[in-house]
């Protein structure tokens, strides 16, 4: 291949990717859909073949970030990879021989290696997707996170899922809560209203907290209950309102986290118990 075809082919293929990158919304909207897909068909179809689906969006988005023209556009690209990826982890580690609650850690420690990559790759810092605590707003974000405890049990009347500890024990519970803590309440938060939150809105303005809130609700297809999905998305708007106005996950991380214990380790019990 000449010198001039590669550099027309690169011309092409970096004019197709601007064309694309000047909509940005069509871009978001495009991936929505194709997600929501791949988890309807990873539920309701085949796992397998959600799988597939899952894949191409990873490799697209990688591909789409690989060629990007600018920083913008490799913050607002690389962090899509994040969603399919949670998904391939969650459906392709060899996890049926461990108990449910340390499913948890074991897909979350492969995904913290990648966000440090993408918040590398991406040039954003602490600061920016939320890892600050403002000791005078203390009191607000402790507030923000008990009301983890109320939304929890909003999510268990829509549930009624079994507890996730099956014979407890104080040392059971003590790792389950931390999981779920670090694992689901940290780790998720990082995940959407850090890194994805703020990437998105890049392009987005503030719409991107839209987009990620309804991704993040997507991701709760697999609990078959429309309700859910719809209540989810409530909260992850609220989540993405609080970190915008106080530029911190503090209070969301632990009302994220508390949810999950209470949804899985408190509600259960109280409700067995009565």
């Amino acid at each position: 291949m000449t010198d001039d075809n590669l550099t027309e082919k690169t011309s092409f293929r970096e004019g197709i990717l601007s064309m694309l990158l000047a909509r940005p919304w069509g871009i978001a909207l495009i991936y929505l859909l194709v997600l929501t897909l791949a988890e309807v068909v990873t539920i309701l179809v085949d796992p397998r073949a959600g799988m597939i689906l899952h894949g191409s969006i990873l490799l697209v988005v990688t591909l789409l970030a690989a060629t990007s023209p600018s920083k913008k556009e490799l913050q607002f690209l690389l962090p899509l990879a994040l969603p399919p990826l949670i998904r391939l982890l969650s459906l392709s580690l060899p996890l049926t021989n461990f108990q449910l609650n340390y499913w948890y850690a074991i897909i979350g420690i492969p995904l913290l290696i990648t966000i440090i990559l993408i918040v590398r790759a991406t040039s954003l810092n602490s600061e920016k997707i939320g890892l600050r605590i403002s000791w005078r707003e203390l009191p607000v974000q402790l507030l923000i996170g008990l009301s983890g405890l109320l939304l929890g049990y909003g999510e268990y009347l829509i549930l009624h899922p079994e507890p996730i500890v099956i014979e407890p024990s104080w040392e059971q519970i003590l790792i389950t809560v931390m999981i779920l803590m670090l694992f689901t309440g940290f780790l998720e938060e990082l995940i959407f209203r850090g890194v994805m939150q703020v990437s998105e809105s890049q392009m987005l303005g503030n719409a991107g907290l839209i987009f990620v809130a309804l991704v993040f609700s997507v991701l709760h297809i697999g609990y078959r209950s429309i309700l859910d999905v719809i209540f989810v998305l409530g909260v992850a708007i609220y989540f993405g309102l609080m970190v915008q106005r106080y530029k911190t996950l503090l209070g969301v991380s632990i009302a994220h986290g508390l949810i999950n214990v209470s949804l899985y380790l408190i509600y259960p019990f109280l409700v067995a118990i009565n």
